[in-house]
């Protein structure tokens, strides 16, 4: 009898803050709460140690840089030129940024994103 391991689950956050990490790791405790066997991997620039700390389950922490967000010199004022120019270093790798996702995608049995 041939067992199949399940399909990965793969969430990108944003590292615009910690909100956006601990929101979204609540949402993904509740999933391996009603899935516990569905791996998670969690592709972030966001500490560990924040994922850790908010997720109480196993997960796999994928260190990636897949957006810019907003680029902010406080929690009021955007900084729009910086934010410009990041968002212009990452197209300038994109190809190869989505290429390199795309393998890990494939090595890691990701079905669910």
């Amino acid at each position: 009898m041939v067992t199949m391991s399940p399909p990965a689950l793969y969430v990108a956050i944003t590292n615009h803050g910690f909100g956006h990490a601990t929101r979204t790791a609540a949402i993904l405790a509740e999933v391996q709460r009603l899935a516990p066997k569905i791996p998670l991997i969690v592709a972030t620039n966001a500490p560990h140690w924040l994922l850790k700390a908010s997720l109480p389950g196993q997960f796999i922490y994928h260190s990636a840089v897949l957006d810019v967000g907003v680029v902010q010199s406080d929690s009021l004022s955007m900084n729009l030129p910086a934010t410009l120019a990041q968002l212009q270093e990452i197209r300038s790798y994109q190809d190869h940024l989505v290429a390199s996702e795309v393998d890990y995608l494939r090595q890691h049995n990701v079905q669910l994103i």
